[in-house]
């Protein structure tokens, strides 16, 4: 059997540490021979040595036009490129975006899975197209969240599973290494070290991270960005930022950041014309991994990862007051911090690496066998 799959670009983000998995998931399949269409830039997708790679010509820029530009060109390469090539038994499109290669499959009668990452509740003309090519080419669909289902509705009518996200196998054993005793949740009650690994964007939440700083002045918060050093420098020229905040670029390697931890934070705000509802966050599943506790927005995906309570709080992000109770009520003594963390750990459970794979490669063999 013979699998493309399919992304558009290739870097450290959510999807395609994702589809990361999945690959590694058929590594140890002789009977599968996997291709993989994605952007040759630096990313968790490059990391494959049982690939077969096609470049899909696709850039990022900052620039609206050039990146607008790039996107026609690389659909137009995804639609020759498959049109013209063999004949795949399945291609599976990782996100809504990459439309021109769902199309061309389609076109040929190309089995084609779509694992849908994403939910809009403003779309874009782009993103609303994305959606109808969906509706057109998918046979069945992957959800990352009963909230991105439930979004859709039904607008697509076909098979449709929710397969929750799961960390991948070696982020696993690392945190596995780190035994939740009580010298080590010691140091991270005492440390009080508050993480949020986010992109650099207003609507992540990144102004109320710095404004929670200013207010706890006996916690220590960390802004791990995805951005680099000059962009993040760009964006906080004109502001004077705290001493208890810190702000880092482009970090490779999440478990070491993970292992100095008190706490995991996400602060994506559901509101206004630029809201974004988090549709999962692998953020909460990582800290989950090494036993911390999280706060994160009361919509989307984090009500279906955070028991309210037990694991975290689910929070409204704009109103801080509240966050900073809820916050201080998780470091309120060590025992109270210690529930947290042992509740945090024990959620990790429920989205192992192995029940992931399985239900892929459930939904793939399924979907081949019909």
């Amino acid at each position: 059997m013979e699998i493309l799959f399919v992304h558009l670009l290739n870097n450290y983000t959510g999807s395609p540490r994702i589809l990361s998995n999945i690959l590694d998931a058929f590594s140890n399949r002789d009977d599968v021979r996997i291709h993989l269409l994605t952007s040759f830039s630096e990313g968790c997708l490059s990391e494959h040595g049982n690939v077969i790679y096609h470049n899909n010509h696709y850039k990022w820029s900052a620039s609206r036009i050039h990146l607008a530009w790039n996107l026609v060109i690389s659909h137009i390469y995804q639609f020759c490129f498959i049109l013209f090539s063999r004949n795949y038994d399945l291609v599976y499109v990782n996100t809504i975006l990459p439309f021109g290669a769902a199309f061309a499959a389609k076109l040929r009668g190309m089995k084609i899975i779509y694992h849908i990452h994403e939910y809009y509740p403003n779309p874009s003309v782009m993103q609303k197209i994305c959606v109808f090519f969906t509706k057109k080419c998918a046979s069945r669909i992957v959800f990352v969240s009963e909230y991105v289902k439930s979004s859709y509705g039904e607008k697509f009518a076909y098979n449709k599973n929710v397969i929750y996200n799961s960390v991948s196998k070696q982020f696993h054993d690392v945190a596995e290494k780190i035994s939740l005793t009580d010298d080590v949740l010691t140091h991270r009650y005492e440390s009080r070290k508050i993480i949020m690994p986010c992109a650099l964007k207003k609507y992540k939440g990144v102004l109320e991270f710095v404004k929670l700083a200013e207010k706890l002045p006996d916690f220590f918060f960390e802004l791990i960005l995805s951005n680099s050093e000059e962009e993040t420098k760009q964006f906080f020229k004109d502001m004077q930022l705290p001493m208890n905040l810190c702000l880092r670029n482009e970090i490779k390697d999440m478990t070491k950041i993970y292992e100095q931890a008190s706490l995991v934070m996400n602060l994506s705000i559901p509101h206004g014309i630029d809201r974004i509802i988090e549709t999962f966050s692998m953020i909460l599943l990582e800290g989950f991994e090494f036993g911390l506790p999280c706060l994160a927005p009361n919509y989307g995906g984090p009500k279906e990862l955070i028991e309210d309570g037990k694991s975290g709080f689910l929070i409204e992000p704009l109103d801080t007051k509240k966050v900073i109770e809820k916050l201080r009520c998780i470091f309120s003594d060590f025992s109270a911090y210690k529930r947290f963390s042992l509740c945090a750990k024990e959620r990790s459970l429920l989205f192992s690496n192995e029940k992931f794979s399985d239900a892929i490669k459930n939904e793939i063999e399924e979907e081949t066998n019909e």
